[in-house]
């Protein structure tokens, strides 16, 4: 019991320090073409910084995890409708065949596919986004990509 306490406590601070960036920016508490900034960098790719930052942490080795966790914090803060969907078919995939990685996997590449269907345009303006290419469904496939 106080493994499973223990991972649940963990999965949620990785969910939140990657979410979190996003979530200022999706709900106006950042802006996102500040005067001050040189670069204008779209706000998923801080997430993508944190993922990678999980995957490879510098203080151990670069040995991490699969960022699975992150990944869900940045879906939850971004696109909640495709982090229901997700989370739904993780938790059936889980139920059904009792193996975490295939749920993760699973969910990943599921997350990417939606993507492209279910896209919330209105967080961020269009003249600041080019649709051409999908941060979020890569940011998604992420997990899928690493191997342990």
């Amino acid at each position: 019991l106080f493994k499973v306490f223990a991972f649940a406590i963990l999965a949620i601070l990785d969910a939140i320090k990657a979410g979190i960036i996003i979530f200022l920016f999706t709900s106006n508490l950042l802006e996102y073409n500040a005067d001050w900034m040189v670069l204008t960098i779209h706000p998923l790719i801080y997430g993508v910084v944190a993922v990678i930052g999980h995957m490879f942490p510098i203080f151990a080795n670069f040995k991490g995890g699969k960022g699975v966790a992150c990944c869900t914090g940045i879906l939850l803060a971004y696109n909640p409708l495709i982090f229901l969907i997700v989370l739904v078919v993780f938790i059936l995939v889980l139920i059904w065949k009792k193996y975490i990685s295939l749920s993760s996997i699973t969910s990943a590449t599921l997350a990417f596919i939606l993507t492209f269907f279910i896209y919330n345009t209105e967080k961020i303006s269009e003249e600041s986004f080019s649709s051409d290419f999908n941060y979020d469904g890569f940011i998604c496939s992420i997990p899928a990509l690493k191997k342990k």
